[in-house]
């Protein structure tokens, strides 16, 4: 289900304060079906202090592996990151340079 390492957004279950948060999987336990997860960031995009929880794996959405540069800037967007987001546009602008 989940594995180390996965990343995911809060969907449900944990007070309002961290649903659309995002998270990086540390451990998945089968035995008790309970998930470790650290926070990366809040729904706001704000960058959190990297608190581990421990959650329900039915209130989590796994977020697929986001390679292409593009594909980055538009989840920086979406998380409301403006330094991640200036640092991507900047890579992206000197990438486009070189070609």
């Amino acid at each position: 289900m989940f594995k180390k390492e996965d990343s995911v957004i809060i969907k449900s279950g944990t007070g309002n304060m961290l649903i659309g948060a995002w998270a990086v999987v540390e451990d998945y336990s089968p035995s008790t079906n309970l998930v470790d997860i650290r926070i990366m960031k809040d729904a706001n995009g704000i960058r959190e202090n990297q608190q581990v929880i421990t959650i329900d794996p039915i209130h989590l959405k796994k977020v697929q592996a986001i390679k292409d540069i593009s594909n980055l800037i538009d989840f920086a967007i979406d998380t409301r990151d403006e330094e991640w987001f200036l640092q991507l546009t900047s890579s992206f602008k000197n990438r486009e340079m070189t070609k």
